[in-house]
């Protein structure tokens, strides 16, 4: 990049934190609270929220967590030929919310296993109501060998977030 990017990769670099959201202590455990805003995308013609956004509003969320963490997935990925598989979903909807609603994603962890574990996310209004509730039940896979441990450092971050700890 030359010197006519730089103010942008100055601005830019200051920016990551935010956009990855914060991981804040709650009670006896911690959380990772990534905000967003509903955009025209992700709602019908009568500016409600698609369900499958949802969906995809928590795996921002948990991408988000783990670069807020310090750990790069697509770096991982690539050098050791693992990650995360979502081995099951289970989506409530509880209230709607419409184009331009603040939104704010909280994960945590309510179990950790070897090499799975299973998360909670719950997708809040600003107004404080609950519009989504998501639980993930993931695993960790070796992309030629299948399921295997969580490498040391996913596993002391997973263990931030795991309730009770």
């Amino acid at each position: 990049m030359n010197n006519n990017h730089a103010p942008f990769t100055s601005w830019l670099a200051s920016c990551n934190h935010g956009l990855d959201g914060e991981i804040v202590r709650v009670d006896q455990h911690s959380e990772h609270h990534y905000p967003l805003v509903i955009q025209y995308e992700d709602t019908d013609a009568g500016g409600i929220t698609y369900h499958a956004s949802y969906i995809n509003f928590a795996e921002r969320a948990r991408s988000a967590w783990l670069r807020a963490a310090g750990f790069s997935l697509g770096q991982w990925l690539a050098e050791h030929h693992q990650g995360f598989v979502i081995r099951k979903l289970e989506a409530a909807y509880k209230t709607p919310s419409k184009l331009h609603d603040r939104m704010i994603i909280c994960t945590s962890v309510a179990k950790y296993a070897r090499a799975s574990c299973v998360l909670n996310q719950n997708i809040f209004h600003e107004n404080g109501h609950i519009s989504a509730r998501v639980i993930v039940h993931g695993c960790w896979v070796d992309i030629n060998s299948g399921p295997t441990a969580f490498p040391p450092p996913l596993r002391d971050i997973i263990s931030t977030l795991q309730h009770g700890h």
